[in-house]
């Protein structure tokens, strides 16, 4: 299960909005994929204009938001995110992540298993050094229900 599918049935169960930050970047440039958006624009374009979403959630009311991958490499992204609310890591091991996304079209910034690899590596600390709350993909049988747990739980609601 991926994340927009994931932060879909949690928001669905807690009855809050999703949001993905990937849909509103193709939405806003008139693009059908996240991929051809930034095969378009290049890497460092595609960074300002995902930033400029980040920032326009500034007044959204409680809701469930899908971050993509690369949403972390921006400090600012994580500053002000976190002002917004907690981070949640979906924790998998690449092996985990690269069966589901071979199965379909890779990422937009990835060429090869062996490239997805090397950018897994590198965002790995980064996920871990901003994660508030961590689910483990893995070994959770019912991910969504474990997460709308966990925030009913952070509200007091549990």
């Amino acid at each position: 299960m991926g994340k927009s599918t994931l932060g879909r049935e949690v928001g669905a169960r807690l009855k809050l909005p999703f949001i993905d930050t990937d849909e509103l970047l193709c939405i806003k440039h008139g693009h059908e994929s996240i991929r051809q958006l930034y095969q378009q624009v290049g890497e460092q374009t595609f960074r300002i204009l995902e930033k400029e979403v980040v920032f326009s959630l500034k007044n959204t009311p409680p809701s469930v938001i899908a971050l993509g991958g690369g949403t972390v490499l921006d400090e600012e992204n994580v500053a002000f995110l976190k002002a917004l609310g907690r981070f949640v890591y979906l924790k998998a091991s690449f092996s985990f992540l690269a069966k589901r996304l071979l199965q379909g079209e890779l990422p937009s910034f990835a060429t090869d298993k062996h490239f997805l690899q090397l950018i897994y590596e590198k965002r790995l600390p980064l996920y871990e050094g901003i994660a508030q709350e961590e689910l483990d993909l893995e070994k959770e049988e019912e991910p969504a229900d474990k997460l709308a747990s966990l925030w009913r739980k952070l509200r007091g609601l549990d």
